[in-house]
């Protein structure tokens, strides 16, 4: 009660007039549908310029000004019986914009939550020990690397070749470390930029490296801790690589229950066309487009999810996985017999067992417990197989997928070598 007492003296004294946007209160609205719409539209820019401002509280008063507004509209329309003509328009229009001011100050919560979560005390814990696990782990990479460069790396214990070889991918793909004359690693200069990589904070596209492993590897707050090193807009990257920038950072707020700004960072990406971008096999396009109809579903915009499922279809033909999205969308949506029959078929059309039968026990669930299992799409181990498995697939046929594959590797097993420098082995 009393913070509600404290956001009504407060937009109180902003001295708002009757057109204007004052917040929570409601008792001064106007009479006319035409300046009702006018309230809902400043309502909504101003949830706008509150978000931006990282004040959510505002931004949800705003927006509950702006529903107030719509409803006396419609209200007056239906009333007046004007259920043409211009009253109407303008109820409408007072709707779209009270719903517009809703969906910018929910945002502006989950804003509010990821910051929340990213400067908590795990938060803070994790940054401090990354602070010296990141340096330890690469020094660790450049020792190896060392002993590689005095004896045949294929002599030295395993443990020790298998961190050489890491080395060796982490320089070529991070510093552009080329091989000697005759082929062999350098391993002198691959220590020192092992070393060089692990005295300064990590380049933005290793701390996306470091944030897609912990994805996978099911530490989805870490992955979110990392990816928000990352400045947007910092980073130059090219149409390719800011979408997958995108859908990474998209699917990180979405594994973190973030699905607003999830789908808001899949609605930046500059989507990747087969057309465009021959060297991307048909696995990969499909694979983003996946990822998108993935996120939507997560965010029950089942729309949206139809669109980027048809064109995975398209980039890749009888794709079992576009099946598989097919029915988790239809269960979604209560249609629990229509999607068991969309996994079933899915099931038969795969060729990998552990993802067939995977596919069948859903479709199983689904017919004992309608609406009671939990989508695969919420088991982050599957999405990780799955994306794997796509990779390999696409990397018999595509050097940029094969080059893709081996970084997610090479970031997995770095992120495995970080979080083990953590006392315990983890913040």
């Amino acid at each position: 009660m009393k913070r509600v007492l404290v956001l009504v003296s407060m937009f109180a004294l902003t001295g708002c007039g009757m057109g204007g946007c004052g917040g929570a209160s409601t008792a001064d609205l106007p009479s006319t549908p035409g300046e009702l719409r006018e309230v809902a539209e400043k309502c909504r820019d101003d949830a706008k310029a509150a978000r931006a401002e990282k004040k959510a509280d505002q931004a949800a008063a705003h927006a509950t000004r702006a529903e107030a507004a719509a409803e006396k509209a419609a209200a007056l329309v239906k009333a007046a019986e004007l259920a043409s003509g211009a009253g109407r328009k303008e109820a409408d229009e007072a709707k779209a914009a009270a719903k517009a001011a809703r969906r910018i100050a929910n945002l502006a919560d989950e804003e509010r939550k990821r910051d929340d979560l990213v400067t908590g005390w795990k938060g803070i814990a994790y940054k401090r020990g990354r602070e010296l696990a990141f340096p330890a782990a690469c020094n660790g990479l450049a020792l190896a690397a060392d002993q590689a460069a005095k004896a045949d790396v294929e002599t030295l214990p395993e443990a020790v070749r298998q961190s050489a070889e890491l080395a060796a991918d982490l320089a070529k793909q991070h510093a552009g470390r080329k091989p000697l004359a005759n082929g062999h690693p350098d391993w002198p200069m691959i220590a020192a930029d092992l070393r060089a990589v692990g005295e300064a904070p990590p380049p933005a596209i290793l701390a996306e490296g470091l944030a897609f492993a912990f994805i996978l590897a099911r530490k989805k707050e870490f992955a979110l801790y990392e990816i928000e090193t990352v400045d947007p807009d910092a980073a130059k990257r090219n149409r390719n690589e800011e979408t997958g920038y995108r859908l990474l950072r998209g699917y990180i707020y979405s594994a973190n229950g973030l699905q607003l700004l999830a789908a808001e960072e899949v609605n930046k990406a500059p989507l990747i066309d087969a057309k465009d971008n021959p060297e991307y096999g048909p696995q990969i396009l499909a694979g983003m487009h996946l990822a998108v109809a993935a996120i939507h579903i997560d965010n029950k915009d089942y729309e949206e999810a139809d669109r980027a499922i048809v064109r995975a279809m398209r980039a890749w033909p009888n794709n079992p996985v576009s099946v598989f999205l097919t029915g988790e969308q239809q269960a979604a949506s209560g249609e629990y017999e229509k999607a068991a029959q969309s996994l079933e078929q899915a099931a038969k059309g795969t060729k990998n067992e552990w993802l067939a039968e995977k596919i069948a026990r859903r479709a199983r669930d689904l017919r004992d417990n309608p609406g009671k299992g939990e989508t695969l799409l919420h088991d982050h181990a599957f999405i990780a197989e799955l994306l794997l498995d796509y990779l390999a697939i696409a990397a018999k046929e595509s050097e940029t997928a094969r080059v893709l594959q081996q970084y997610v590797v090479s970031a997995r097993e770095l992120s495995q070598k970080v979080l083990a420098q953590f006392p315990g082995g983890q913040p």
